[in-house]
């Protein structure tokens, strides 16, 4: 997207500054330029604004489509964790209130965001 910005705002530098040139013409010039005006020129000037328009949009969707691949990588990498088997290895179901009981008589055995989720979960589920 800025290599596109610049390319044309490059092209509008160029076109501002053959008009400026072709608005300040001399007699010896007259051959190679034709009669400019200031209207002329605004005109030319906004008629290469509309023409870069689509290469704008075109640059601006491409970029937004590499953002979301990127994105996309990113969750998905997210998604497929693999877990470490010493970890799952104590994996069972409890109800909440072993699960609180546990929480109580030993707070070490959890994770301080685990209690935090807990409280979240229990609020939740209790209603």
């Amino acid at each position: 997207n800025p290599s596109t910005r610049l390319v044309n705002n490059t092209i509008y530098v160029i076109i501002g500054v053959v008009g400026i040139i072709m608005l300040s013409y001399e007699s010896q010039l007259l051959p190679l330029f034709a009669v400019m005006s200031i209207g002329r020129l605004s005109s030319f000037l906004s008629y290469t604004n509309q023409y870069t328009k689509p290469f704008n949009e075109i640059s601006n969707v491409t970029n937004e489509y590499e953002a979301a691949k990127a994105s996309f990588r990113r969750i998905n990498d997210f998604l497929n964790i693999d877990f470490n088997p010493e970890e799952i290895a104590e994996l069972r179901w409890i109800s909440f209130e072993r699960l609180n009981n546990e929480l109580i008589q030993s707070p070490d055995s959890f994770t301080a965001w685990f209690e935090k989720a807990y409280n979240i979960a229990k609020s939740i589920f209790s209603q």
